[in-house]
């Protein structure tokens, strides 16, 4: 199916539009790649003219070629920028959230962002409760399984990702927490049985954490999780279903302002 015509962008000119489309062209086309005569038909551009712009296109790294079988594919810079725009998007889309998470808990609020076998925080929100809890700071990496967030993350994955992650990542999570496999196992069936992931003193004596995942439009595939940290106290069995209620409120919100943005956070970009 071909893509969009030169003429159909708002863009300033031509050239600017031409490049976007043979991005979008290949974008519409991942994980596949396309030969130069598949480009110049799905575009209507002659093959000259889509030669010498993907030939610039390679040498700002948005596009690379494979000499071998002929076809191009997404360059890494292109995949740098998508991981950076998503990152962006899912901080602003969810801090709205997290500051009405932490409006009415008073409790520290977290958006983390999904990143393969990772997690990384982008926003934390304190609430008004004299003692805070700030067991992650804006930037930090983490591995999925720690913490509230990193288990709703790891839970959110289908059972074939979470046996080989344990299996290649389990040394890498003890050094936070002392989670055996049996331990991440169980606790992977009762967030799911729930609806939300449950951390109790795992990081800090007497804090604990509830975490929801945010999942991309559409797709099973998890994209970032949303949290609350306080005293432990301050989660009792009867506070949790009315804080794991906002939070499952909230991911709701996000994911239906992620999907309003169509094509502005795409999968892909995740990848």
């Amino acid at each position: 199916m071909a893509v969009n015509k030169p003429s159909q962008f708002s863009a300033v000119n031509k050239g600017a539009a031409r490049y976007a489309l043979l991005l979008d062209c290949l974008a519409d086309h991942y994980p596949g790649m396309l030969s130069l005569a598949e480009i110049g038909r799905l575009t209507n551009l002659p093959k000259p003219t889509a030669f010498r712009l993907m030939k610039a296109l390679q040498e700002v790294g948005f596009v690379s070629y494979d000499t071998e079988q002929e076809v191009y594919v997404l360059g890494g810079k292109m995949m740098e920028l998508g991981a950076k725009a998503l990152a962006q998007n899912f901080a602003v889309i969810a801090r709205p959230s997290l500051i009405r998470i932490a409006d009415e808990t008073r409790d520290t609020a977290f958006g983390v962002l999904a990143e393969n076998d990772h997690m990384q925080c982008l926003v934390r929100i304190t609430g008004t409760y004299p003692l805070r809890t700030l067991s992650l700071d804006v930037g930090d990496i983490w591995p999925l399984g720690i913490g509230a967030a990193g288990m709703a993350l790891l839970a959110a994955h289908d059972d074939d990702f979470i046996e080989r992650y344990l299996e290649s990542h389990l040394s890498l999570v003890a050094n936070f927490s002392p989670l055996t496999a049996e331990t991440a196992r169980e606790r992977v069936r009762r967030t799911r049985d729930e609806g939300y992931a449950m951390s109790e003193g795992e990081l800090l004596s007497g804090m604990s954490a509830m975490g929801v995942a945010i999942r991309f439009p559409g797709t099973g595939r998890p994209m970032g999780a949303i949290s609350v940290a306080a005293l432990s106290a301050r989660l009792d069995k009867p506070r949790r279903l009315e804080v794991a209620g906002l939070l499952q409120r909230e991911a709701k919100v996000i994911t239906s302002t992620l999907s309003s943005r169509g094509s502005a956070v795409t999968e892909e970009d995740g990848r």
